[in-house]
């Protein structure tokens, strides 16, 4: 079996729902991928290859940590262009966009930037020799930079790390300016229509929730009432959307839990955590929503408590009067293990957005338990109030992280490890995700 696999984003530092979600498969690929070789269901040998867009400030260290880590057969790390002008920051990013916009009208804004002659022809190039059995879109966007027609890509499997359309749909309902409400509005049916499209090309579709696999279902099935794709498995009646959820290293991630308040001889204490993508769309929503309506009044309450915020991406708008005292941001940090240490809570303050819910996943790993709204852990397969606390008030959270005890916090970080140990080691996801391959090969006509 040989697998493509490209990535529209460069995969490291780790410090993403969406690169987590990316390594996690690719750090155990090559090693499941040789153990199941063997196997009746595989087609000779397996080698897997890797196609990754990276920034011009991407460092040499950073590239041979991703061959190190996944250890392809061939590998092209191909640049995306600076912005258009080489203006900087929001306007280089605008300008950027409008630019590709106009090139290709009928692609939405944020695909139509992949839609790269250059990014094309140079992989194109690189991929003239060569055909596989598989090649893995990580992302949407990735079906952008080939012809999914081309034969030499073999099947087309989609990992889709979240619902792309219903990003931009709920970007459109919340949008109070009029002309943004409609441009917003006309991107959501962009995407509906590219991401059907892109579905409906793939072989496969790996969700990373099973609340995603039936939107992905919902919207295939009622594509297909109106069009009948040739070798389209949804189609011929067979399963194509599948839960992959996203895997960790968690019988690696060993932490102590959480001190007790007899350990620490006091119990106005508590650290708290945020780790996210910092110029994400929900991720600011939900910190705008914490920083303005919970913690004024939690810092009133427990003087003791501190959070640290931990992310990539842009950090600007989290300036001192939105964070107020007793709040640190760190960004592009190279170990998470050392914040998670000094963590008492983890919060996910999630209003909107689908995707990997990494952020749960990961505290879990660490042994620490999360403060959530329902959405932040939608779909996963926790136990509310036994291993972590739901609420989506302002009032309930400022009571929980006011009155809170450390004795709880220990006994439901330790069930929640547990609970994670058995649903999301990354090993046994790569497995199944292999296994789904070799199946689906032996199912083709």
């Amino acid at each position: 079996m040989k697998i493509l696999w490209i990535s529209p984003r460069w995969p490291h530092p780790e410090n993403t729902g969406a690169r987590k979600a990316t390594m996690s498969l690719l750090n155990c690929l090559n090693e499941e991928g040789i153990a199941l070789s063997s196997g009746a269901n595989f087609k000779g040998t397996f080698s897997f290859d890797l196609i990754a867009v990276k920034n011009y400030f991407v460092e040499q260290e950073s590239e041979n940590a991703v061959i190190e880590s996944t250890k392809p057969r061939r590998y092209l790390f191909v640049e995306k262009k600076m912005g258009f002008l080489s203006f900087n920051g929001l306007l280089g990013k605008a300008c950027d966009l409008i630019k590709y916009k106009c090139l290709n009208m009928f692609l939405p804004m944020t695909i139509a930037k992949y839609y790269d002659r250059s990014l094309r022809s140079e992989i194109a190039k690189w991929s003239s020799t060569e055909t596989w059995d598989y090649t893995v879109l990580d992302g949407l966007h990735a079906a952008a930079l080939i012809d999914v027609h081309d034969s030499r890509y073999g099947q087309l499997v989609y990992r889709a790390h979240n619902v792309e359309t219903d990003l931009w749909v709920q970007m459109a309902r919340d949008a109070k300016n009029p002309l943004a409400k409609v441009v917003l509005k006309i991107e959501s049916l962009l995407f509906a229509r590219y991401e059907r499209f892109v579905s409906n090309m793939c072989k496969l579709v790996f969700t990373v929730s099973d609340l995603d696999s039936d939107r992905f279902r919902s919207f295939l099935q009622n594509q297909s009432r109106n069009t009948i794709h040739k070798n389209n498995p949804i189609s011929a009646g067979r399963e194509k959307v599948f839960s992959l959820p996203i895997g960790f290293p968690v019988r690696k991630k060993v932490m102590p839990p959480v001190l007790s308040g007899s350990e620490r001889g006091t119990g106005d204490h508590l650290n708290l955590l945020f780790v996210g993508s910092l110029d994400w769309l929900p991720n600011q929503q939900g910190l705008r929503w914490f920083f303005t309506e919970v913690w004024p009044e939690v810092v009133k309450r427990r003087p003791g408590a501190i959070i640290q915020v931990v992310g990539s991406g842009n950090s600007s708008w989290l300036n001192k009067e939105l964070l107020g005292s007793q709040a640190q941001v760190f960004q592009n940090v190279p170990d998470l293990n050392p914040y998670y240490e000094q963590a008492d809570l983890t919060v996910i303050p999630l209003f909107f957005g689908s995707g990997t819910r990494v952020k749960a996943i990961e505290s879990a790993a660490f042994s620490r338990t999360f403060l959530s709204t329902q959405l932040g852990a939608e779909g996963l397969p926790f136990l509310a109030g036994e291993e972590y606390i739901q609420f989506d008030t302002a009032a309930d959270w400022i009571r929980i992280l006011s009155e809170i005890k450390f004795e709880e916090l220990q006994q439901k970080g330790l069930k929640l490890r547990q609970s994670a140990l058995s649903k999301f080691d990354q090993n046994e996801l790569t497995r199944i995700f292999l296994k789904e391959l070799a199946r689906s090969i032996v199912d083709t006509p």
